[in-house]
């Protein structure tokens, strides 16, 4: 499988870190990614897997589907 990745926020576009909320309110809150890969596969996006102590009290598990598997 290509196992996990990570998103990251990129850098702010002014570069000082501080973003205008009035902006912020108007920009369509959706992400879409571009995965490439050397062959064709299907990509299921899943929940993130918990980090830390802490993280094991809201993750909930759940088994692949007929699909995903």
């Amino acid at each position: 499988g290509l196992g996990w990745i990570a998103i990251e926020p990129g850098p702010s576009t002014d570069g000082t870190g501080a973003e205008d909320l009035d902006i912020l309110s108007t920009i369509d809150k959706r992400l879409h990614l571009l995965v490439h890969v050397a062959k064709p596969v299907e990509v299921f996006v899943r929940p993130p897997m918990p980090v830390g102590r802490l993280a094991s009290t809201w993750y909930e598990y759940s088994d692949l589907t007929e699909k995903e598997e």
